[in-house]
């Protein structure tokens, strides 16, 4: 934002940059929500196992944590 500010009052130069510096930050911003998106998703089919009678889960976030610690 502050480069943005430094911008401020120049001439057409200045309005390309701004452009570009706000296109640059778009593109970090979708990347996010794209990150962000996939988490959620994970999170909720995570969540759905929950649902099942007790035989029947299979909490693939736990299982995860058990393998990453060396125990398969």
């Amino acid at each position: 934002m502050n480069e943005l500010l430094h911008l401020y009052g120049g001439g057409p130069d200045d309005c390309d940059a701004a452009r570009r510096l706000a296109q640059k930050k778009i593109a970090e911003l979708d990347e996010k929500i794209r990150d962000l998106q996939c988490m959620r998703a994970s999170l909720t089919e995570f969540a759905s196992t929950c649902a099942l009678p007790r035989a029947d889960r299979h909490c693939p976030m736990l299982q995860t944590l058990h393998t990453d610690e060396g125990t398969p």
